[in-house]
């Protein structure tokens, strides 16, 4: 499928298409985004082997899909998994493509304030708006209405859809934050210099503020920095510098950090504890090791018993009588037969290498140092054996 078709694809909501374009930009970052669509909501789950900063996650995933104005889509809920486990969730409620529109149109409203007689340095002179006639001559106004028709855009020149490549380079500019650009502001005038204006430059200034300027105004917004109030900021800027700056640690701190010795002068400098002490390592929380998922074949318990299932069930299946008996025990007996899933890793405690199987087991002992052992977010924790207390007779 071509850029333009994948593009045109995507922006009608199909989540394969949509999985694709976010793919491009994650996978580099080692995750990988799956899309589902329900109704009106989209399910993105991001897969990677290390915890993701939600914000950061979320703010990317939502500009993403603002920047495809999907239509019918009004949810998106974002899934991370860290090696299969559930991490965190969150649900982005998506603008409108109509509304973002009709908010870009909108021109904020300017007043044009006059300077008072007594506080203006110029000499008082005649009152420029009635000297200007009521209708101004026609060749003035056709080139009035011509230079603001030239200076309009037209629909024409409007740029084509972007292709692949663009939508991805935006995804990658608006990791960067959005800075305001400070109006230019012209120095305002000596009192030597402004003494020596005349009536013309008025006269002019009278005009440009006609009825038939009004259009090149509406064509120019640029300059509307010259006049002294303000612009008002509209609601699609507010919410684009409201967006956190990604950065690019993808990934987070630690979620229990040692404690600092400079933050208490009170308390001396600890050392770092040995890893071949068992006691010192079972009392940080923060101590753990992180396992990876291998296949193994089972052992030869597992196959005698897969074997002797499979035999059995033929056994049942052969009478004609036990045929839902015996069809079952089949199948387990050949799913013992196959490869299992099992954590790998070294034990927190005395980084001893333990193989446990994947989803049988949460909290365990090491057979080496009898450790306490917590599997959470796919990590060994060290964990402290409660103590249970004695009666006393």
């Amino acid at each position: 499928m071509s850029e333009t078709r994948l593009l045109e694809v995507a922006r009608q909501g199909d989540p394969r298409a949509i999985s694709t374009l976010l793919n491009a930009v994650l996978l580099p970052k080692r995750v990988k985004a799956d899309v589902t669509r329900q109704g009106c909501t989209l399910a993105v789950t991001l897969h990677s082997e290390k915890m993701l900063n939600q914000g950061a996650a979320v703010t990317l995933i939502r500009t993403a899909l603002e920047k495809l104005h999907l239509p019918d889509t009004d949810q998106v809920v974002i899934e991370s998994r860290v090696l299969g486990a559930p991490l965190w969730d969150a649900e982005v409620i998506l603008r409108s493509p109509a509304v973002a529109t009709a908010q870009s149109l909108e021109l904020p409203s300017q007043t044009i304030e006059l300077p008072a007689a007594s506080s203006s340095p110029l000499p008082p002179v005649a009152d420029p708006w009635q000297s200007t006639p009521d209708t101004p001559p026609p060749a003035a106004s056709e080139a009035a209405d011509g230079s603001a028709l030239e200076m309009a855009p037209s629909p024409q020149d409007t740029p084509d859809a972007p292709t692949l490549m663009d939508l991805i380079a935006a995804f990658v500019e608006s990791t960067a934050p959005d800075e305001p650009i400070a109006p230019v502001n012209e120095p305002e005038p000596l009192p030597e210099q402004a003494s020596n204006a005349t009536t013309a430059p008025l006269e002019q200034t009278a005009t440009i503020a006609g009825d038939h300027d009004l259009i090149a105004e509406v064509a120019e917004p640029e300059s509307v920095d010259t006049v002294a109030v303000a612009p008002e900021a509209t609601e699609p800027q507010a919410s684009a510098s409201a967006y956190p700056p990604l950065g690019d640690p993808w990934l987070e701190a630690d979620p229990n950090p040692l404690p600092e010795a400079a933050s208490s002068p009170a308390i001396a400098p600890e050392t770092p504890p040995e890893p071949d002490t068992g006691a010192s390592a079972t009392n940080d929380t923060a101590n753990y090791t992180i396992p990876t998922i291998e296949k193994v074949p089972r052992d030869g318990q597992s196959k005698v018993a897969g074997i002797a299932g499979m035999v059995m069930g033929l056994g049942f299946c052969a009478t004609g009588l036990g045929t839902v008996i015996g069809l079952p025990m089949v199948v387990g007996g050949m799913w013992m037969l196959g490869d299992e899933d099992v954590w790998r890793g070294e034990c927190p405690h005395c980084q001893q290498a333990l193989k446990v199987p994947v989803g049988k087991l949460w909290r365990f002992s090491c057979p080496n140092c009898q450790g306490l052992i917590e599997i959470k977010h796919g990590r060994f924790y060290a964990r402290e054996t409660p103590t249970h207390p004695t009666h006393e007779s």
